[in-house]
């Protein structure tokens, strides 16, 4: 393994210069991240996951490091991917079943879920009949498909023929059925988008539908880890610095945003990090626009993207 490269954005000096939390409402805003912590709240076994502490302070000549493990996110999934899916998925469904589901479905229900699961044997029809997929190499596919079993309806997850059988089996397990597709990432993420138009799925990733950008309504819901951060340190306890797993850099965004929303003033510097063999952001930020990167491989390979996320 090579070197890894620190690279600090120059737009980050007039960012923080110019900042004020309003600046990022746009993107999410206090009320998003509420929004998307109350539903992902009323879901059956949800409880925050676990900020634990790190025996390295002492090492690294720092008061205190900590880790939020996110492999304790609605077992059996394991990973932070519910929290932006599957709140995507349950706003995706609630607005192609608007005025089918039978009256008094809303009545009293405090989220989406609780309207789609609220409906009795007539919404079950109607959600039966719906299809959702998305491209993955492991996380986003399994939170998926588990989203999917959840409101009973259909799902289609595409995979690279690099990813390992595994996590077929595991995203399988869920009731979805999988598609191997050839080629890079970006190969995987197009043929998923075509035969979505082609057969009426409605893909729970970077595509926004009229009334629904998915997009940004993933990035709210993985706001929810942020803000957790946030609850257990407390106020008055801010981190200096936050370390978030790259990718596309949705989830990222969600954290780092959330984290600006709580802190302000005394918000964190927020790191993203990425494999060497596939820093499509560290390029993008460089280029001072979305870039493409060539296919890369890694043992991260839920990492492992061509493109960041628009």
């Amino acid at each position: 393994a090579g070197a890894g490269e620190l690279f600090v954005n120059p737009r980050w000096a007039q960012a923080e210069a110019e900042f004020s939390r309003s600046a990022h409402n746009a993107a999410i805003s206090r009320e998003d991240v509420a929004a998307a912590r109350a539903e992902v709240e009323s879901w059956q076994g949800y409880e925050p996951t676990p900020l634990l502490p790190v025996d390295l302070a002492e090492r690294l000549g720092v008061a205190s490091v900590h880790c939020k493990h996110e492999g304790y996110r609605f077992q059996p999934v394991g990973s932070f991917k519910p929290t932006g899916v599957v709140y995507g998925l349950a706003r995706v469904l609630l607005s192609e079943l608007q005025g089918q589901l039978p009256a008094g479905a809303a009545d009293g229900a405090a989220s989406a879920a609780a309207v789609l699961l609220g409906g009795g044997a007539e919404a079950a029809a109607l959600l039966a009949q719906v299809t959702v997929c998305a491209a993955t190499s492991g996380n986003h596919g399994r939170a998926l498909a588990w989203g999917a079993q959840l409101f009973g309806c259909r799902c289609v997850i595409y995979m690279g023929e690099g990813v390992s059988q595994s996590r077929q089996t595991a995203i399988e397990s869920f009731g979805a059925e999988v598609v191997r597709v050839g080629g890079s990432y970006d190969d995987v993420v197009a043929k998923s988008e075509s035969d979505a138009a082609e057969h009426g799925y409605f893909v729970i990733s970077n595509v926004a539908y009229p009334g629904v950008d998915v997009p940004n309504l993933i990035m709210h819901g993985y706001a929810c880890t942020g803000d957790e951060i946030a609850t257990q340190l407390g106020e008055d306890d801010p981190p200096t610095h936050v370390f978030i797993c790259g990718g596309g850099g949705r989830f990222g965004a969600g954290v780092a945003t959330a984290l600006w929303q709580r802190y302000g003033a005394a918000r964190p510097k927020c790191v993203m990090v990425e494999p060497i063999a596939s820093a499509a952001l560290q390029a993008s930020a460089k280029q001072g626009e979305p870039v493409a990167v060539e296919p890369g491989a890694s043992l991260m390979d839920g990492l492992v993207v061509e493109s960041a996320s628009k």
